[in-house]
């Protein structure tokens, strides 16, 4: 329920309401009266039609951009001291909500891939080592018939049970 001047209170409500309160009668110039129980808690809020933050939804067909002008000026025309600004295609609203998640998903998907990478590179240091150290051992082993495989397998255990 708000104000629109002094005298005068007036309220929106939908079939819904009318029907439940109102039998479905006509409810247009009625009144309401206090709440049956009291003692509930109840919260009046005053919600005037053109508020400072108000969005408006306008469903167009074809380029939505191609209506702004139009719409800035209807509103100017029903309203002349308010001011319309930031128009903008819904999908690109909806974008830049989402446009912080989406540099968070990108800054850890970087880091994780940075973290594979740089384990990738110790683990291949790691096993470089273990194979430079050991190179007499790898050569005696493969003189002596071990298969290539098994010395590989070998070693890759062993390194990442040790790395």
């Amino acid at each position: 329920m708000c104000r629109d001047d002094p005298g005068k209170s007036v309220m929106m409500v939908n079939h819904i309401f009318a029907n439940t309160y109102f039998g479905g009668a006509p409810v247009v110039g009625r009144r309401l009266g206090p709440p049956s129980n009291p003692y509930l808690p109840t919260v009046y809020v005053c919600g005037g039609a053109m508020q400072p933050g108000l969005y408006f939804l306008a469903r167009t067909h074809g380029e939505p951009m191609a209506l702004a002008e139009t719409v800035r000026r209807k509103l100017h025309e029903l309203e002349s001291l308010r001011s319309v600004y930031d128009i903008s295609a819904l999908t690109n609203l909806i974008s830049d909500s989402y446009a912080e998640n989406r540099l968070r998903t990108v800054l850890l998907t970087f880091f994780a891939l940075t973290a594979v990478a740089l384990a990738g590179v110790g683990l291949y240091g790691t096993l470089s080592y273990m194979v430079n150290v050991r190179k007499r051992e790898v050569g005696l082993r493969l003189a002596l018939g071990a298969l290539r495989g098994q010395s590989v397998r070998q070693f890759l255990i062993r390194g990442l049970r040790d790395g």
